[in-house]
């Protein structure tokens, strides 16, 4: 993903990600004890290809299914495991139009994984 990083567009809202752990929660983030966890929820992240190598790559889809979503005081936390990410499911590529479009095969996908995971 390094290769085809640029500047991501403007967002309007911003979350806190937080990948599962055993650590505890500092107490600014800590779960409300109001609120409960929402699960079963489904994060996508869109990454855009650019920079100098950007004629080379394409745009990545990644899956965090089973998203866990705590609502601590300082808002939406968001958690999901790195190692459960899905990279680049052809059907959602599919739905997404041509900006999606090109076939990444299944080698393809294992390497964009080792990459993240190595980052």
């Amino acid at each position: 993903l390094a290769a085809c990083s640029s500047a991501p567009p403007q967002a309007t809202q911003r979350a806190t990600l937080q990948a599962a752990s055993s650590a505890p929660w500092p107490a600014a983030v800590a779960p409300s004890p109001q609120a409960p966890a929402e699960v079963g929820n489904e994060l996508r992240v869109l990454v855009f290809r650019g920079g100098s190598a950007a004629r080379l790559g394409h745009n990545h889809v990644l899956l965090a299914g089973d998203l866990r979503v705590d609502w601590a005081a300082g808002g939406p936390v968001l958690r999901f495991r790195l190692d459960e990410l899905a990279i680049d499911p052809p059907e959602i590529r599919e739905r997404l139009g041509p900006a999606f479009a090109s076939v990444l095969d299944d080698q393809a996908r294992a390497g964009t994984r080792a990459n993240l995971m190595k980052a």
